[in-house]
């Protein structure tokens, strides 16, 4: 799409931060004009999300008065299981109607836990040294709240493939960082891999002006890359933490210290050049693409002519098949009765 595949080309590359297998580097641009609040500020300022008897999708009100970015990819904490938003959203200001998600906590029914709900502070979760709140496990409560986390690159691409693909991923990284979980949940990665992360983020400071960011790990041998890049400076300011966490993760497992080049990234960001984008229908307002690729997968919004929203990363090595050696017409059951 010719929209943001200019967008990326106007992009420019700042000042390389590295730390042991990582790289990150600014993208600068100018702002867009849109006004709109972000997922984290929508949550304390009159969006509510409600259990639809789905659980492939739940359901939001918007009484905020502004419109709403949503990522795909971004956690949402409570009711009867621990989800992930599964598309990217430009939410209208009086938007009333259901959002598609993922599971990302496997098990949580068949191990009798209750509702799970993190209990967001009411200050400006955007302030320096802001630090999430301690989970509260809350009895015969269905509330939602949003998490301030994100799903890795290889979690948000698995659900475009499906529920399974997901808990595949999910698994995958339970099984890499070597975490118990009892419900299969992603959180128990993060809070087992606290210190760690929050060794890398002391490393990493959002640049000012910068609209996107290029994420580079040596892994095993080998360069994983990832972007995030929005239409405005500010939101992905709010987003930088988030967004940083969910690559750390994938760094701390493995890798070597990390040599990176200007000259790398753009061969990286140029892979835009190569993508077929696949047109889904969107949640709300705007447009919604699935990128595809050889090297690259990832997803788009633009609302206006504007790219709101672009993500893509370096394809993974192949799905993750949580059914081995069932037969397709078992797995199609599978995948009605939990997806």
């Amino acid at each position: 799409m010719k929209e943001i595949s200019d967008y990326i080309h106007r992009l420019k590359i700042g000042n390389i931060k590295k730390y042991k297998n990582m790289a990150v580097a600014p993208l600068l641009e100018a702002d867009s004009k849109l006004e709109y609040i972000v997922f984290d500020e929508a949550v304390n300022s009159g969006l509510r999300v409600s259990e639809t008897g789905s659980v492939p999708t739940l359901h939001f009100s918007n009484k905020t008065g502004k419109e709403i970015l949503i990522l795909q990819g971004e956690y949402v904490e409570g009711g009867k299981q621990n989800r992930m938003v599964a598309a990217n959203v430009y939410m209208a200001k009086a938007f009333e109607g259901d959002v598609p998600v993922n599971c990302v906590e496997e098990h949580r029914w068949s191990t009798g836990y209750d509702s799970l709900n993190i209990g967001l502070n009411i200050e400006d979760p955007f302030r320096p040294g802001f630090r999430n709140p301690p989970r509260q496990r809350r009895r015969q409560d269905d509330r939602f709240y949003s998490s301030m986390r994100m799903a890795t690159k290889g979690v948000c691409s698995a659900s475009s493939r499906g529920q399974g693909e997901v808990w595949g991923q999910v698994n995958k990284l339970i099984g890499d960082h070597k975490v118990s979980s009892r419900t299969g949940n992603i959180n128990d990665v993060f809070n087992h891999k606290q210190d760690e992360l929050s060794d890398y983020v002391s490393n990493f400071q959002y640049t000012p002006g910068a609209v996107g960011i290029v994420v580079a790990i040596e892994q095993d041998g080998k360069k994983i890359y990832g972007t995030d890049i929005f239409d405005q400076s500010t939101t992905m300011e709010k987003n930088f933490s988030k967004l940083l966490e969910s690559y750390i993760l994938e760094a701390v497992s493995s890798g070597s210290s990390i040599r990176q080049t200007k000259k790398e990234i753009s061969a990286f960001l140029g892979y835009i050049n190569n993508i077929k984008f696949n047109e889904r229908k969107p949640v709300s307002l705007g447009r919604d693409f699935l990128l595809n690729g050889d090297k690259i997968e990832g997803s788009a919004l633009v609302y206006e002519s504007t790219p709101v929203y672009v993500s893509f990363s370096t394809r993974t090595e192949g799905p993750v098949d949580i059914f081995p050696g069932i037969s397709n017409h078992i797995r199609t059951g599978l995948h009605r009765r939990f997806c």
